[in-house]
Protein backbone atom coordinates (compact mmCIF):
# COMPACT_ATOMS: atom_id res chain seq x y z
CA UNK A 1 0.00 0.00 0.00
CA UNK A 2 1.53 3.37 -0.99
CA UNK A 3 2.63 5.55 1.90
CA UNK A 4 2.97 2.67 4.35
CA UNK A 5 6.21 2.56 6.32
CA UNK A 6 8.56 -0.27 5.48
CA UNK A 7 8.86 -2.58 8.50
CA UNK A 8 12.36 -2.71 9.96
CA UNK A 9 13.83 -6.03 11.08
CA UNK A 10 13.85 -6.43 14.84
CA UNK A 11 16.41 -8.22 16.99
CA UNK A 12 14.68 -11.05 18.78
CA UNK A 13 16.46 -11.80 22.08
CA UNK A 14 19.88 -10.62 20.93
CA UNK A 15 22.95 -12.42 22.27
CA UNK A 16 25.17 -10.52 24.70
CA UNK A 17 27.83 -8.52 22.85
CA UNK A 18 25.95 -8.42 19.55
CA UNK A 19 25.19 -5.21 17.64
CA UNK A 20 21.52 -5.78 18.50
CA UNK A 21 22.19 -5.98 22.25
CA UNK A 22 24.46 -2.93 22.13
CA UNK A 23 21.90 -1.06 20.04
CA UNK A 24 19.23 -1.67 22.67
CA UNK A 25 21.52 -0.46 25.48
CA UNK A 26 22.75 2.60 23.57
CA UNK A 27 19.50 3.48 21.79
CA UNK A 28 21.33 3.27 18.45
CA UNK A 29 19.98 1.20 15.56
CA UNK A 30 21.74 -2.16 15.29
CA UNK A 31 22.03 -1.63 11.55
CA UNK A 32 23.90 1.65 12.17
CA UNK A 33 26.27 -0.14 14.55
CA UNK A 34 26.94 -2.83 11.95
CA UNK A 35 27.67 -0.16 9.30
CA UNK A 36 29.99 1.72 11.69
CA UNK A 37 31.87 -1.48 12.56
CA UNK A 38 32.08 -2.35 8.86
CA UNK A 39 33.62 1.04 8.05
CA UNK A 40 30.73 1.93 5.76
CA UNK A 41 29.77 5.16 7.57
CA UNK A 42 31.11 7.73 9.99
CA UNK A 43 28.80 8.46 12.89
CA UNK A 44 27.96 11.83 14.32
CA UNK A 45 28.47 12.83 17.94
CA UNK A 46 25.05 11.76 19.28
CA UNK A 47 25.27 8.02 18.55
CA UNK A 48 28.98 8.08 19.42
CA UNK A 49 28.23 9.54 22.87
CA UNK A 50 25.46 6.99 23.48
CA UNK A 51 27.75 4.12 22.42
CA UNK A 52 30.52 5.39 24.72
CA UNK A 53 28.03 5.59 27.58
CA UNK A 54 26.62 2.10 26.95
CA UNK A 55 30.09 0.58 26.69
CA UNK A 56 31.55 2.71 29.51
CA UNK A 57 34.55 3.23 27.24
CA UNK A 58 35.90 6.20 25.31
CA UNK A 59 35.71 5.46 21.56
CA UNK A 60 36.87 8.82 20.21
CA UNK A 61 40.00 10.16 21.88
CA UNK A 62 39.24 13.81 21.11
CA UNK A 63 41.03 16.51 19.19
CA UNK A 64 44.04 16.78 21.52
CA UNK A 65 44.88 13.08 21.10
CA UNK A 66 44.64 13.44 17.32
CA UNK A 67 46.96 16.46 17.36
CA UNK A 68 49.42 14.63 19.63
CA UNK A 69 49.46 11.59 17.35
CA UNK A 70 49.98 13.75 14.27
CA UNK A 71 52.86 15.57 15.99
CA UNK A 72 54.49 12.24 16.88
CA UNK A 73 54.41 11.33 13.20
CA UNK A 74 55.60 14.73 11.99
CA UNK A 75 52.27 15.78 10.49
CA UNK A 76 50.49 19.09 10.86
CA UNK A 77 46.85 19.27 11.91
CA UNK A 78 46.36 22.94 11.10
CA UNK A 79 44.26 23.86 8.11
CA UNK A 80 46.03 25.63 5.27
Amino acid sequence: MPGSPIPQPQCARPPQGSPCALGERADVAHSAIARILGGEVLTDIGPLARLEDALDHQLWPGRKALRDAAARHGRSTTRQ
